[in-house]
């Protein structure tokens, strides 16, 4: 970080206050070996040295009085402490406003109803092993028979629950395991829209620990309540996980691109069209989902924001990015996600949020009856 200091004369004031120090007493010896040598040597270090010291008094004196005051006081080395000192807690500050500006969006009246959904059993979970390479677990470790059982029985319990009247948006990661799920839920609850794969779902890189057994969890975990920003084992930072999570929430309550596709869907399934593919990236229905809309343009829908309907959108992710996410609504400190009830295996919650973690009696009463439901 840069603090343009030479605008203040602190540079000046140190460098002068420090440099006449040290050239007084550099010109002492000097002038005490000169002197041992030649009369005539002393003298002309004597002048030298007089001439320098007299030059950077003056510079230390056309420096602002309270600088000087500073200095005189404390020393170079107290200033530079206090320096270090104000540049951490600058830093730190910045730390925290970036956090508030990434949930930001949780202090605004949030239009949609959130839900998040963990995949159900997968073969990695049955093998015992972190799949969070996207490379591996786009293309394997889907659900298993159980799996396929616990969203089902989910998806049974939950179907009456929704609110009424509301179209659903199934969004999901694009890791086989959540994808399925979404599949699964889709076929379940009826949804008209198509499922929006999304990267921001995906699972918590875990680094070193991908393909390694699953106690190592622990030992991220114990990492993180100590700082949401350690990258220790090469894994991805609780804050960075907030950041990608809450994005993704602000892209959709504000409307804007690239969700062209989701708020598409949205307004198709609101109009009561066609049900579209089971499946779609986050762009390639657009042109179709278009011919069937008021719309000419994409850019025509986004501005007509009162044209876009309240949806129920249900998050299908990974245990990770749910507890973090889940902190975040509970306007909570993200180092302790660990601290929520665990989301199990095909777990759908209610996404509600809680100023300070507050809350009322009946959602209290609510969420014990939803975690029953597992």
């Amino acid at each position: 970080m840069y603090f343009p200091l030479t605008r203040l004369g602190i540079p000046a004031v140190a460098m002068a206050t420090s440099a006449a120090a040290s050239t007084q007493a550099a010109a002492a010896a000097a002038t005490a070996t000169a002197a041992a040598s030649s009369p005539q040597a002393a003298a002309a270090t004597t002048s030298i040295t007089t001439a320098l010291l007299t030059r950077l008094r003056e510079i230390a004196s056309s420096s602002p009085a309270w600088a000087r005051w500073l200095f005189g006081t404390l020393g170079v080395g107290g200033v530079v402490w206090l320096l270090w000192r104000f540049i951490q807690r600058r830093r730190r500050a910045a730390q925290i406003h970036s956090v508030i500006n990434q949930l930001h969006l949780l202090r605004i009246p949030l239009k949609h109803n959130y839900y998040m959904v963990r995949h159900g059993e997968s073969t990695a979970n049955v093998e015992g092993i972190i799949s969070s390479d996207p490379s591996i677990s786009t293309v394997t470790h889907g659900l298993t028979a159980r799996g396929v059982e616990q969203v089902t029985d989910q998806a049974s319990r939950w179907s009456a629950r929704f609110p009424p009247n509301q179209p659903i948006l199934l969004i999901s990661s694009d890791f086989t395991r959540a994808r399925e799920t979404a599949q699964e839920l889709h076929r379940r609850l009826r949804v008209r829209a198509p499922i929006a794969i999304e990267t921001r779902l995906r699972e918590r890189s875990f680094g070193e620990f991908n393909g390694q057994h699953t106690d190592n969890y622990q030992r991220v975990w114990n990492e993180d309540a100590k700082s949401a920003d350690h990258t220790t084992y090469g894994v991805e930072s609780v804050h960075a996980v907030v950041k990608r999570a809450t994005s993704l929430i602000l892209d959709l309550e504000e409307g804007r691109c690239p969700w062209d596709s989701i708020l598409l869907q949205a307004a198709s399934a609101a109009s009561g069209q066609t049900p579209a593919p089971t499946t779609t990236s986050n762009h390639n229905l657009i042109q179709t989902a278009l011919a069937a809309l008021p719309f000419k343009t994409a850019a025509g829908l986004l501005s007509e924001s009162s044209s876009i309907p309240s949806c129920t959108i249900l998050f299908v992710s990974h245990g990770d990015v749910c507890q973090i996410l889940a902190s975040a609504f509970e306007d909570m400190d993200p180092r302790n996600h660990r601290s929520l009830t665990h989301w199990k295996n095909g777990e759908i919650r209610q996404l509600v949020w809680k100023p300070k973690g507050r809350q009322t009696e009946g959602e209290k009463a609510f969420n014990a009856q939803a975690g029953q439901m597992v």
